[in-house]
């Protein structure tokens, strides 16, 4: 049987896991007017480039999305999995620091992602660590 504290981690990794799921479907379908809805309007480029790296990483973040609903439903058995990504959040959150003062771009616009990397790298850390009862 769960106890509250699994409840509760089951429904904090499931809640990470959704909003992933929808942020990795907004970069896939992103469009100029997504980007201008979000206040990022002059972040859009028409370069196919740009906009094939921005599918493919919300592809990454719809994966990842699915991964941790995956977890939410058996913590104890994922429980190294949860601190192997709690240190992938965190280096992700390093190098979004330092890209971010290195490229010299405001940091509007990417300490709201550095943000949720080292919240979800934290809250990993802090379900992982729980005793199974």
């Amino acid at each position: 049987m769960k106890t509250d504290n699994d409840k509760a981690s089951c429904l904090i990794l499931s809640v990470i896991g959704y909003a992933m799921i929808f942020g990795g479907l907004v970069r896939i379908f992103a469009t100029r007017n997504l980007f201008e809805l979000f206040g990022i309007g002059s972040l859009w480029s028409e370069h196919e480039y740009f906009q094939y790296i921005y599918s493919i990483l919300g592809g990454f973040v719809l994966l990842t999305g699915i991964a941790f609903n995956i977890m939410a439903r058996n913590i104890s058995r994922y429980k190294r999995l949860m601190m192997a990504w709690a240190l992938a959040f965190f280096i992700l959150g390093l190098i979004m620091l330092v890209s971010g003062i290195i490229n010299k771009i405001p940091a509007f616009y990417f300490l709201p992602d550095l943000t949720f990397s080292l919240l979800v790298s934290f809250l990993l850390i802090m379900i992982s660590a729980k005793k199974a009862h």
